[in-house]
């Protein structure tokens, strides 16, 4: 009866309450993951300029040639 103690265990650990600290770090742990992933995807300064107006100099502002991409897939916007 290979299996036997590890089911005198499971049996006794069923009544047990799961600590409140342990549904925090379920939760946290996701929330955590996905903002160390942005946060380095801003650092190396993956992707493209997703701000509608650029500046053109002098002052002056024009709308974004690639503000399409946002849109629509990248393979249907017209490009320059």
């Amino acid at each position: 009866m290979f299996f036997l103690p590890l089911c005198r265990s499971w049996v006794s650990s069923v009544g047990k309450k799961t600590p409140k600290w342990f549904y925090a770090v379920l939760i946290l742990i996701p929330i955590v993951i996905l903002f160390l992933l942005e946060l380095g995807l801003r650092i190396f300064n993956y992707g493209y300029n997703t701000e509608q107006w650029v500046d053109a100099g002098n002052g002056k502002y024009i709308i974004n040639p690639e503000i399409g991409k946002r849109y629509f897939n990248p393979k249907f916007v017209i490009r320059k």
